[in-house]
């Protein structure tokens, strides 16, 4: 009986452990809201490098409540580019892993989910985009970033 129990308590503990399954998450109910802090990051660098930041995609219900196990789709589009960029200047990445754009995400406990985004930067470098978070039918959220000048 205690093996039993012991063996249902560790399965019980790996299965929070192990990552969320994208296929159990749901897109965003009407009036959810999506916010991508922060909403502007400026970057300027002379040496040329891989420049990592940190987003936070927040969803939260119509009376503002964490909206957990919500399906998000995350993309960039570059607005403007200076000539002789490599390919690519910006690289997202789901946890550690570099991903296409776009891609789709799953919030979690808290309605969150923690975006790195790879930026390329360095003296001539200019160009600036925009990270955009969609999810069912909700007003999207977008944050910029700039890069150079």
């Amino acid at each position: 009986m205690k093996f039993t129990s012991y063996l249902a308590a560790i399965l019980l503990l790996f299965s929070f452990g192990c990552g969320r399954d994208k296929n159990d998450c749901v897109s965003a109910s009407a009036g959810s809201t999506i916010t991508v802090n922060p909403g502007d990051q400026p970057i300027a660098s002379s040496d040329p490098t891989w420049n990592n930041r940190i987003y936070t995609i927040s969803v939260a219900d119509a009376d503002g409540n964490p909206n957990n196990k919500i399906k998000i789709a995350i993309s960039y589009e570059l607005t403007t580019v200076s000539a002789g960029l490599p390919n690519p200047v910006v690289q997202l990445y789901d946890g550690s892993v570099p991903v296409s754009s776009p891609f789709a995400a799953c919030t979690d406990a808290f309605g969150q989910y923690t975006l790195m985004v790879g930026l390329w930067s360095g003296t001539g470098v200019t160009y600036k985009g925009n990270i955009n978070v969609y999810s069912g039918t909700t007003i999207p959220a977008t944050a910029t970033f700039t890069v150079g000048n």
